[in-house]
């Protein structure tokens, strides 16, 4: 298990490098919602509390039977098609979550957890940038001001995918429909590194 994370954080080494360049502004998830706006947790997992830190500090501080449980449901998920689990008692979304238009444009760096869309097994080169470890997987989704669609400016050779990440490139606002959820942001020419915090 701990060689498969040392490949992952080298591989994101190697192809995040750009992503350390000056130039990015680095934001939280809150900077997607617009100021006064709540997300409804109602239509999300119980333990959604989009805190990145404190799940990070689980996932690469502690090695524990909950991380690792996690980490197989995921891997399991991934090899399978990662089918979402969706109750249809869950109620429907009239209007998709506010954006912050400001960002369009803008250059950013952003942390979360990657929910693989265009995958090979081993490449990835489109994903959803969630928030917190296992969001799309047999839970409702975030909002879409809580997922970004990224676009890598070079696929991502990777063995794991339970770990943060920092993402960064040019913000996007536009809808992006998966088969998974709907994100309400899009980041292109992005590349991605390990999250340290």
């Amino acid at each position: 298990m701990h060689g498969l994370r040392t490949v992952f954080v080298v591989v994101c080494l190697l192809h995040g490098v750009s992503a350390l360049a000056e130039g990015y502004r680095e934001i939280e998830w809150d900077a997607l919602m617009p100021p006064g706006w709540e997300p409804d947790y109602s239509l999300m997992a119980p333990e959604s509390e989009f805190d990145l830190e404190s799940e990070a500090g689980s996932s690469l501080g502690m090695d524990s039977a909950m991380d690792r449980e996690m980490e197989n449901e995921i891997d399991s998920e991934l090899e399978s098609g990662l089918d979402t689990g969706f109750s249809p008692d869950f109620p429907a979304k009239n209007m998709p979550a506010p954006v912050v238009d400001a960002l369009s444009g803008e250059k950013l760096k952003i942390p979360g957890y990657v929910i693989p869309i265009k995958y090979d097994g081993t490449t990835i080169e489109e994903f959803l940038l969630v928030p917190y470890m296992g969001a799309c997987i047999h839970v409702p989704p975030p909002p879409e001001n809580q997922m970004v669609y990224v676009v890598l400016k070079e696929p991502l050779v990777s063995s794991g995918l339970w770990e943060p990440v920092w993402v960064s490139g040019e913000m996007k606002i536009e809808l992006s429909e998966t088969q998974y959820a709907t994100a309400g942001y899009r980041m292109v020419q992005a590349t991605i590194e390990p999250y340290e915090y």
